[in-house]
């Protein structure tokens, strides 16, 4: 075996702007994720005025609503991570609720659609929820 080497000398990244640039991307897909949850949220608002929705996938939403309420400024990793594991609690929920009444959420195509772009946002950041789920909306 021999060594590899190259005429020109090789400059390492600066490790401190990689970072940044990292941090830049988690706190912009952060955003977007709250901005999805947001439009989830706001229509199961108004779905449980006209249909009736288990008691525990609201639960499951006001869990939700007040983690972010309450870690608006928190660590972007540490909020992330923790929003993803109330995510995927309300994930298992809601697969329940769509079992037990698959025609009427299947109505429901603008959430569905914003829940396939949250999960596939959290699937792109690497998170493995821990329902196997398929896409709502893509047959």
């Amino acid at each position: 075996m021999g060594l590899c080497s190259s005429s020109q000398q090789k400059h390492p990244r600066p490790l401190i702007r990689l970072v940044k640039v990292e941090m830049d991307n988690k706190e912009v897909n952060q955003q977007y994720i709250q901005s999805l949850w947001r439009k989830i949220n706001d229509q199961i608002v108004l779905i449980k005025n006209n249909h009736q929705i288990s008691l525990k996938l609201l639960s499951q939403t006001d869990k939700i609503n007040n983690f972010l309420l309450l870690n608006e400024r928190q660590n972007v990793n540490q909020s992330i991570l923790s929003f993803f594991k109330l995510f995927d609690e309300f994930q298992i929920q809601f697969a329940e609720e769509i079992r037990l009444n698959e025609t009427f959420w299947m109505d429901q195509s603008d959430l569905l659609r914003n829940f396939d772009q949250l999960c596939e946002t959290f699937a792109e950041m690497g998170f493995c929820s821990k329902v196997l789920t398929q896409s709502l909306t893509k047959y």
